[in-house]
């Protein structure tokens, strides 16, 4: 029997101060936990993040994580298991980073609807948790790519598909994030002659090839910055940059302030409940 996809566990939890969950991993499952309340230190394959309301954890098969509540007020966790996922869905979950936040309580009102349906278990109930599901996972992805999918919105007639061609183009981007790499390097792999990659880019999303890279990786880097313990240097090497004074100057002129004021600023900002 072939296997499907399918949500293997969902509920809503509340853990207290100091509370949490050991190291460990799982092999077969994919869990998100969406934080409503609260706030805790997670760890996820040796890089801790701070989290807080409103933001989402997305943990893939062998990742290995643990987490512990800091906030008086304990943390309260919307928390969905899925295994299995087809073709369609891996789509989405290849661009889903580990931590990001939701926007307007999407994930929270379909996360609630994945509860509810669990608990009810009406006729129909499973088949119904796995379209919420696919449509949690389609808005994650959207989430993750920032301003970068904000632009292919607004540029692309919404009318019809994103091209073959950018959505290969964002997919490379992603893939190789944390190394240098030559645009011509990005239409072999995509298939497609170098030049009719450049027009294409141009001509939907208004900016050259470089800018779209740069996006991308300016979108990172504030991720980084803001919800990692990694220092500036770690960060410049994740993403790709041969020069700390590079990356700097790089960051500086899209975020109007150095990587160190926007660390000072934001992250701090992250940790107040501690």
């Amino acid at each position: 029997m072939s296997k499907v996809f399918s949500i293997t566990f969902s509920g809503r939890f509340h853990y207290t101060k100091g509370g949490g969950v050991p190291i460990h991993r799982h092999d077969d499952d994919y869990q998100i936990q969406l934080i409503y309340g609260g706030s805790a230190k997670v760890r996820v394959n040796d890089v801790l993040y701070f989290v807080k309301n409103g933001d989402i954890i997305f943990l893939k098969k062998g990742d290995v994580h643990e987490f512990k509540v800091v906030s008086d007020e304990g943390m309260k966790t919307l928390e969905v298991k899925f295994s299995n996922p087809g073709e369609e869905e891996m789509e989405f979950i290849d661009r889903i980073s580990v931590l990001f936040s939701d926007q307007n309580n999407q994930i929270y009102s379909l996360f609630s609807q994945i509860v509810q349906e669990g608990y009810r278990k009406y006729p129909g109930y499973k088949k119904m948790s796995t379209t919420l599901m696919s449509e949690s996972l389609i808005h994650m992805a959207r989430f993750c790519m920032g301003d970068s999918y904000d632009i292919v919105s607004e540029k692309m007639n919404t009318n019809k598909p994103k091209s073959s061609v950018i959505q290969c183009v964002t997919d490379y981007i992603y893939r190789n994030i944390d190394r240098h790499f030559l645009l011509k390097e990005m239409a072999d792999e995509c298939g497609y002659n170098q030049d009719y990659i450049y027009r294409t880019i141009s001509n939907e999303l208004g900016m050259s090839a470089v800018q779209y890279v740069n996006s991308i990786r300016f979108e990172e880097a504030k991720k980084l910055i803001q919800y990692t313990e990694l220092s500036i240097s770690e960060i410049c090497w994740n993403l790709g940059f041969e020069s700390l004074q590079y990356f700097s100057r790089f960051f500086s002129q899209r975020a109007k302030m150095s990587p160190s004021v926007y660390m000072d600023t934001y992250r701090n900002k992250v940790r107040t409940d501690y």
